[in-house]
């Protein structure tokens, strides 16, 4: 995902597209609606990992609370739109971005315990946009599912609930072929070669392309009629592969919420998960017990060169312990450190994590897409360790972009010191602004207003209200 658009979301009436860069900072005063705009991802993958009644889960214990639609629908709007684009297929030519604008109701019809306080929302209408393709997907009645296609088609569908989805499927017949179809691909073949033998084999190949195909062909069917009628007959799986590429990359995001928990002297050991750590970061400690000695030797490494500190851990009779290290002869409990090293902890567990692993996915498939959800780092910590956090960001924004890689930061902050530790990495030349974005958030009148800025070469922010940051 690297385009965003959220429509009549808490105070977003409408947030236009949201590009998203390697690192992408969020800024603006309290309740403009960063945070729920940062949330939207932890929210979608709580909302993969378990069957559910509507499309997403509204609260997690362990992820993020929006309480439920009508908490998160805008005051005096019926319906709320989530919108964002995923890439399709693999590494290659034929790969290209579906944008994808999926439309909430509260379900009217189901909320029999209305009276109660309690609501049931779901999906009323998807739209895809991909290679310069329209595709309406109404879920608006109980009975079949209207597909309308470039403007112009409409079909009928079957309905197929998706528990851990966010939209239903669709169920088409696919046992007969669609007129003309057989003939298509006789005349594409060369040589008795079929390089078109079903539906989806067309997925990548856009009317424009189509048309050059069939030049001079003398198909006896109309061509436009006969291109839609692909698209709907492969839209079924074009859809549960959307659904399925949405679950793998929701997987591989990471979410550290602004309240991590307090420190303690000692952890009992637990099954965490060792994969990643959670939002509060209470497995932080059975997370760095599990770690590979070179890996927790390179991380202490990172620490010693930039904060000045290693950390340590000892396990003994089912329960961890964590230490700060300053020097040889100086080792403390990290409680006894003050809360600021507790917060920074698993701020910087997560990015070393992020930095070193390829993917995390439980799923069978690969996915190189990767998302470290990061709201208000720079709590509780002094301003120069806030701006080493800065430092730190900018070195994994480097990273990224020296590696190709399809990984994106998305960071929440107040603070001023970490916001000038970037430019400082962008003016001496260390990244690059066009691989950082900054949106401003601003309210008016209780509404959001989401304007974009960045910074100049010499890495200063342009376009802000006068002592914005002051």
């Amino acid at each position: 995902m690297n385009n965003i658009r959220l429509i009549n979301f808490r105070n977003i009436a409408d947030s236009g597209e949201i590009e998203l860069k390697p690192l992408t900072i969020l800024v603006g005063k309290n309740g403009s609606g960063k945070s729920s705009f940062l949330r939207l991802f932890p929210l979608l993958q709580q909302s993969m990992e378990v069957a559910k009644k509507g499309p997403f889960l509204w609260y997690n214990e362990k992820g993020v609370d929006f309480g439920d639609f009508n908490s998160t629908v805008r005051e005096k709007s019926d319906s709320l739109q989530v919108g964002f684009s995923i890439h399709h297929g693999r590494k290659s030519s034929h790969m290209f971005d579906i944008h994808i604008l999926m439309t909430v109701v509260e379900d009217k019809e189901e909320s029999i315990n209305s009276e109660k306080g309690i609501s049931y929302d779901r999906v009323s209408k998807i739209e895809l946009r991909y290679l310069g393709n329209q595709v309406v997907v109404d879920f608006s009645t109980s009975s079949d599912t209207k597909v309308e296609i470039n403007g112009s088609t409409v079909y009928d569908a079957k309905k197929n609930e998706q528990p851990f989805g966010l939209f239903p499927n669709i169920s088409i017949d696919g046992s007969k072929d669609i007129p003309g179809f057989r003939e298509l691909i006789d005349s594409l073949a060369e040589n008795g070669r079929y390089k078109y033998r079903d539906y989806i084999d067309f997925v990548d190949v856009s009317f424009e392309e189509f048309q050059k195909l069939v030049s001079g062909k003398n198909l006896s069917y109309n061509i436009k009629q006969l291109y839609c009628n692909i698209i709907y007959n492969y839209l079924d799986r074009l859809l549960m592969n959307i659904q399925m590429q949405i679950r793998i990359e929701m997987d591989n995001v990471t979410y550290i919420g602004p309240f991590r928990e307090a420190p303690k002297r000692y952890y009992r050991f637990q099954n965490l998960a060792t994969h990643k750590i959670d939002s509060m970061g209470s497995n932080m400690a059975v997370y760095v017990n599990a770690m590979h000695t070179d890996k927790i030797k390179a991380f202490n490494g990172i620490l010693e060169e930039k904060y000045k500190f290693q950390l340590e851990v000892e396990s003994h009779f089912g329960q961890i312990s964590l230490f700060i290290k300053k020097d040889k002869d100086d080792k403390t409990n990290i409680v006894d450190n003050g809360f600021g090293y507790s917060q920074l902890m698993p701020v910087l567990l997560a990015l070393h994590t992020f930095n070193t692993t390829n993917e995390h996915t439980v799923f069978p498939f690969r996915s190189d897409f990767q998302m470290l959800c990061i709201e208000q780092p720079e709590l509780h910590l002094h301003p120069a360790m806030q701006r080493k956090i800065g430092s730190s960001l900018a070195d994994s924004t480097k990273h990224i972009v020296a590696e190709s890689q399809q990984k994106y930061i998305l960071l929440e902050t107040h603070s001023r010191s970490l916001i000038d530790s970037i430019g400082e990495a962008i003016a001496s030349g260390d990244i690059s602004s066009d691989n950082v974005a900054v949106y401003l958030f601003e309210s008016g009148n209780q509404i959001a207003k989401i304007r974009s800025t960045r910074f100049d070469e010499d890495g200063y922010l342009t376009n802000w209200p006068l002592g914005f940051l002051d």
